[in-house]
């Protein structure tokens, strides 16, 4: 059995009872695709709500399902851990994609050796 190649970038995404939420996220993420190889892992918390099914319906997706809720930031390290590519990209539950946004923040870490970190615009919706 061989080892797929390593992607170039992993998005990481860690849930709790956000079924409404996430959804829109992971679909803005097939809207507005990386244009570079990737990874997505999602890491649930332990949800209540209808997350855990929503996210079984999810195609593409490394999901990982914690028994209990390890809370955001132990969360986090664990689909750390688990990502395989060069960049990761930490992706809030609520996040929409816009397009573009993606390779923006791809060209400016690439764009100097001492760039460690990569922040997003954040906004209300429609501004």
């Amino acid at each position: 059995m061989t080892t797929p190649p390593m992607p170039r970038l992993s998005i990481v995404i860690v849930t709790y009872n956000s079924a409404g939420q996430i959804d829109a996220c992971l679909r803005s993420l097939v809207e507005h695709p990386p244009s570079i190889d990737h990874e997505i892992v999602v890491v649930d918390n332990a949800s209540t709500d209808e997350t855990v099914a929503m996210l079984d319906r999810t195609a593409g997706a490394r999901i990982i399902c914690n028994g209990e809720n390890r809370n955001f930031l132990l969360a986090v390290n664990q689909a750390a851990r688990e990502a395989r590519g060069e960049y990761i990209l930490l992706l809030n539950n609520d996040t929409q994609l816009m397009s573009g946004s993606l390779c923006s923040a791809l060209n400016t870490i690439r764009s100097a050796p001492d760039i460690g970190a990569v922040g997003g615009r954040l906004g209300v919706s429609g501004t």
